[in-house]
């Protein structure tokens, strides 16, 4: 063992740690010279080392020798790091402020010095230098160092390791990680063993940031280290009083328990995080990790398949200030991530692409940020969405983007993902070959991870079965089967997806039986299908399967087909309306004179793809749009512009209808009857008159924009012929008994609805009457709440014929003719929503009407009051209107049966704290339930129940937790899930009771 020699001594490295605190602060009285330390442990030996040679091996035997040690490892240990402060911005952090030593500080921080010094060591083979510039440390030298070094001293430098190491791991967001960090761990996990049971004697600070460095260290693989490291935070955090800290920790048990399955505990490791952050305005610091437990919640809520929960936990989330801070901007950079993907799974894919480059455009513009890390998952999901809406090519090169992003930076982590999605987009442009060769690069790295294997399978079955290699074919599906059943969302689309592929597959085989236990497997998929589940998890999988021309279910590549969305936004075609010739419009003879109008503020893009996502989400089945000629575009009267929307615009909008509810076709107005019959009608095979013919539910005008224009309401001069038209339109409306109407011009659609007002008695019987069509069949009546005041005298008057009634001013929404595009409500999405409306919701006229996107609770469950969907219990965030006289609606309930939020009427959210276990819910329900008031719980409350609940009816119930927020709830003798607690349950002989109105409650116990 070679001596060390003594140059220049520097005093203060070496510290005898009484107490090891004092040691770590920087000039302390009771440092010793290192040099001298060194020197006195090593005394005797035969040859010497430089000074910083002998500073550098005391500090590398006390590493993981068996490891390697990069330069970048020790330089940026000891160089400042970047670090959050309490406003949220970035300051940097001095080593020796964290207890680094000065002299062991500039040594590590000085390139030449360093590189001296390990050349020395070389030269002695007390270290041995690699091809990757890395060192390896001679372990019997270590070992013997270790011997000599006085407890004190190897105590201090086992201190000034794990400082040293623990900064050199970079932070998320604020600092780049590199491919050598993975060369860091083991030494980070050597340092913490040796020093573990004396981190709690670090200052506070240090122990503080130590802490926070563990947690951030935890996002690296694998499950053994994750644990290990937030067990040693969680270790390092006792005794220390800081929120921010505990959150995060709370938030990585919580990943976790989530990666392990164990959601209970997901859920329970979050429970003492609050949500409310009004009261901690003054630490933007601590607001941001409420954002990213919305996050960990939210990701909880994906797991049980409770979407629409999970996108309300991120959406309640926002910065404090109108610029955010740059700790806020990464929590919005994920939040909008997490969105994006929110809303693939549940098929709003245009919606999903929005956010998804909000997300990416963040990222472009953050200087002092770095989100590299997420680049993987974020393409890879900016490329899925793009692939479902039919746009693989723009998937492909943001995905060939980062994979030479990646490969130029040496990073080959994550890569095999972004490949397999790549496969996917190159097989959706049927580029076949290309596919399986990306696929067969994949397929031959070991150690992949679930998902990489899961959508290499099932790409490459893909395409085995679209080139009819059925062997080929079957065997990759099966090896997905097996993949998929690893994951917890195996209840849905992608399950039934491979299941009716490997039907396919077994008919064309012959292979019955195997066939029917297959399709006996897919009928139990559809049984316990979840409706607000995730639908779209695996990209391109949505459009392997349909009916086939035999009739049989099986597999069909239909990767071309536009959603209904899409179909309906697309670009109208360009109108010539040059020779068109102005002049005046016809006046017709009617007691509806408009003196103006008031716009239709809710028919809007977002409240009517909201109310319809699901049917707007389904594939558009249409032929494509007819070659357009030159003269088919030049418009000079009405004739010629109706010609041109028959062949360009009612086309698309029919076959968009032609699968809904009542198969409604919009079309001539003169199939309909009536001498004075409006240019168009919208008909139902639902709605037929007394005299058989199909009724008008939407009536439509067609006027040149020369002759009338919305503008014209404004204008003087205008106004009588925008009165002629708009009265003609508002006639056939009343006429009709429809509330819903349009006018549509070479330049604009314009939606109407009329309302009803309440006028006296002597001014209506004024007016002679009118015939008015009388619907039988299916006729449908309004249900809506009637909110107009007044008590139902006879100081009102009304009669059964609409030409005879009051009218507010009608409502309007313009839709220009050259709208389109994503999140554009066009003129076709316009139509088929408005004809959507008048089929399937109310379009009765009334005197006022509950908000587009709410809901009505009918007695049996809950109504849509626009598209008339069905539900048995709310979802999160559902509007339910409750209506102060409850009997005012049709078929209204008694308010003891009807599930409420309140009593005071308006409109009510279903409360977004009630998740449902996935077993709960039922047609397109995200699990809300009825609020009860709560109470402390009472568990010895030993009341006896008297004679007054002699009337009531006993009903045994049992008490259930909801997953996430772990409350109580039963299900009343409605069948709707009502909160509760045990302080509101009375203590009876074998269980408990809790008085209702009309019923008693029995249950035997409480869950545990």
């Amino acid at each position: 063992m070679p001596q060390f020699r003594r140059t220049s001594p520097r005093p203060g490295l070496a510290s005898t740690c009484r107490p090891l605190h004092t040691a770590a602060q920087a000039g302390s009285p009771r440092k010793a010279s290192s040099i001298a330390a060194v020197s006195e442990s090593f005394h005797g030996s035969s040859s010497g080392y430089s000074e910083d040679a002998s500073i550098l091996l005391a500090f590398l035997s006390v590493l993981a020798v068996s490891e390697k040690v990069p330069l970048d490892l020790l330089s940026r240990g000891a160089a400042p790091r970047r670090r959050w402060n309490m406003r949220g911005e970035i300051e940097e952090a001095d080593a020796v402020a964290a207890g680094l030593a000065p002299e062991l500080c500039s040594l590590l921080s000085d390139s030449s010095r360093l590189n001296d010094a390990f050349y020395e060591l070389e030269l002695s083979s007390a270290v041995s230098k690699n091809r990757d510039d890395t060192y390896n440390v001679d372990e019997t030298v270590a070992s013997r160092i270790n011997e000599r070094l006085l407890p004190e001293n190897l105590l201090f430098f086992r201190s000034q390791a794990l400082i040293v190491v623990y900064r050199a791991i970079p932070w998320k967001y604020i600092e780049p990680a590199t491919p050598i960090t993975k060369l860091f761990l083991p030494h980070l996990r050597h340092t913490l063993q040796t020093f573990h049971e004396n981190s709690m004697y670090l200052p506070s600070g240090v122990r503080a940031d130590l802490v926070l460095t563990l947690l951030e260290a935890s996002r690296f693989p694998n499950m053994a280290w994750k644990c290990f490291v937030v067990d040693q935070a969680e270790h390092a955090a006792l005794g220390l009083k800081d929120q921010y800290i505990h959150s995060l920790i709370a938030q990585s048990r919580c990943l976790l328990n989530r990666i392990s399955g164990t959601m209970n505990q997901a859920s329970n490791s979050l429970d003492d995080i609050g949500e409310d952050t009004a009261s901690m305005t003054i630490d933007i610091r601590m607001h941001s990790a409420a954002g990213q437990a919305s996050i960990q919640r939210s990701l909880n809520c994906i797991q049980v398949e409770d979407l629409s929960t999970a996108k309300r936990m991120l959406e309640d989330w926002s910065p404090l200030h109108r610029i955010p801070s740059s700790i806020e901007r990464v929590v919005e950079f994920r939040k909008n991530t997490m969105l994006g993907r929110i809303l693939r799974y549940q098929g709003a894919f245009r919606e999903s692409l929005t956010y998804l480059e909000r997300a990416q455009t963040t990222a472009a513009q953050e200087n002092d940020l770095t989100f590299y890390e997420d680049f993987r998952d974020l393409t890879c999901d900016l490329a899925d969405t793009l692939r479902e809406l039919n746009e693989p090519a723009s998937g492909e090169r943001h995905l060939r983007t980062e994979i030479a992003r990646r490969d130029q930076s040496g990073i080959s982590i994550g890569k095999s993902l972004l490949q397999v999605s790549l496969a996917e987009a190159l097989f959706a442009q049927t580029r076949y070959r290309e596919a399986e060769s990306v696929c067969l690069e994949v397929e031959s790295r070991p150690g992949l991870l679930k998902l990489e294997r899961l959508r290499l399978h099932i790409t490459m079955a893909k395409i085995h079965h679209v080139q009819s290699n059925n062997d080929g074919a079957f065997l990759y599906w099966n090896e997905a089967m097996k993949d998929i059943a690893k994951f917890h969302m195996t209840g849905g689309r992608a399950t039934r997806t491979i299941l009716l592929s490997i039907c396919d597959i077994l008919r064309s085989r012959g292979q019955t039986k195997l066939m029917t236990d297959s399709m006996d497997q897919v009928a139990l998929l559809d049984a316990g299908a979840k409706p607000e589940g995730v639908e779209y998890w695996i990209a391109g999988l949505r459009h392997c399967h349909g009916v086939k021309e035999d009739g049989a279910i099986g597999w069909k590549d239909t990767r071309n087909m536009p959603t209904l969305l899409e179909a309906l936004t697309k670009r109208n075609v360009a109108v010539n309306s040059q020779a068109v010739v102005g002049g005046s419009n016809t006046t017709t003879e009617t007691y509806i004179e408009p003196g103006g109008w008031r716009t239709w503020d809710e028919f809007n893009y977002d409240t009517l793809t909201r109310i319809f996502r699901r049917k707007l989400a389904s594939e558009y089945r249409g032929s494509s749009e007819p070659r357009v000629l030159e003269l088919d575009l030049i418009v000079n009267n009405e004739e010629t512009l109706e010609d041109l929307l028959r062949r360009f615009v009612s086309p698309c909008v029919n076959y968009a209808l032609e699968h809904q509810q009542g198969h409604p076709h919009l079309g001539r107005g003169s199939r309909c009857g009536f001498e004075d019959r409006p240019d168009w009608s919208a008909i139902s095979t639902e709605y037929i008159t007394e005299h058989g013919q199909f009724a008008n539910i939407l009536p439509g005008d067609t006027k040149l924009d020369a002759k009338w224009s919305p503008w014209m309401s404004e204008d003087m001069g205008s106004f009588n012929e925008w009165q002629k038209v708009l009265a003609q339109e508002l006639t056939y409306m009343a006429r009709y008994r429809t509330r819903y109407g349009f006018i549509i011009t070479d330049a604009n659609l314009v939606v109407l609805r009329i309302t009803r007002e309440l006028i006296g008695a002597g001014l209506a019987q004024t007016r002679p009457r009118r015939e008015a069509a009388v619907f039988v069949g299916h006729q449908r009546h309004s249900s809506d709440v009637t909110m107009g005041s007044g008590d139902g005298s006879s100081s009102f008057y009304s009669d059964d014929s609409p030409l005879e009634w009051s009218y507010h001013d009608p409502e309007y929404a313009v839709i220009p003719w050259d709208a389109h595009g994503k999140e554009v409500l066009t003129i076709k999405l316009a139509l088929w929503s408005l004809i959507m409306m008048a089929t399937s919701g109310n379009r009765g006229i009334d005197y006022s009407y509950p908000p587009l996107d709410s809901w009505r609770y009918s007695g049996e469950g809950y109504v849509h009051n626009t598209s008339g969907a069905t539900k048995a219990e709310l979802s999160q965030g559902d509007h339910l209107l409750v209506e102060p006289n409850v009997m005012s609606w049709e078929g209204g309930q008694d308010v003891d049966d009807m599930p409420q939020s309140t009593h005071d009427g308006g409109i009510s959210s279903a409360d977004p704290s009630h998740a449902c276990q996935r077993d709960e819910v039922e047609a397109s329900v995200g699990g809300s339930s009825r609020q009860a008031a709560q109470g402390p719980d009472d568990d010895d409350q030993k009341t006896e129940v008297g004679s007054s609940h002699r009337h009531h009816k006993r009903k045994k119930v049992r008490i259930e937790k909801h997953l996430v927020t772990r409350k109580l709830y039963y299900l009343n003798a409605n069948g709707d899930k009502v909160d509760t607690s045990r302080a509101q349950w009375t203590k009876v002989d074998g269980g408990y009771e809790l008085k209702g109105r009309k019923n008693i409650y029995f249950t035997e116990q409480f869950p545990h």
